[in-house]
């Protein structure tokens, strides 16, 4: 069984989300025609960095959970062939793979 990625697919992509909303705030020449402005710069690339690590967050859990499921490998009605092919794959994967 494997163990879940979702964490760290979760944290990569709240890192990385961060980093590229914060650029791409950063990156808006701010040329307001109007000489009334809501947020500062400041807020504005830190309301980018937070919308992107959301959905960064988002992306990564989902892609880590995926790549942590498990593989089911179905030995019951196969041929005797191919159960020897399916073992002989389970132990090249085997902690102890000449085991007897």
């Amino acid at each position: 069984m494997k163990k879940s990625k979702a964490l760290l697919g979760g944290g990569i992509g709240l890192l990385v989300g961060a980093a590229v909303g914060a650029a791409a705030a950063s990156g808006s020449n701010g040329s307001n025609e109007s000489s009334f402005q809501i947020f500062s710069d400041s807020e504005v690339m830190a309301m980018g960095a937070a919308a992107a690590a959301l959905l960064g967050l988002g992306i990564g859990a989902a892609i880590g959970g995926i790549a942590g499921t498990d593989k089911t490998i179905q030995v019951e009605g196969k041929a005797d062939s191919e159960v020897e092919e399916i073992l002989e794959y389970l132990r090249k994967k085997a902690r102890i793979p000449d085991y007897k």
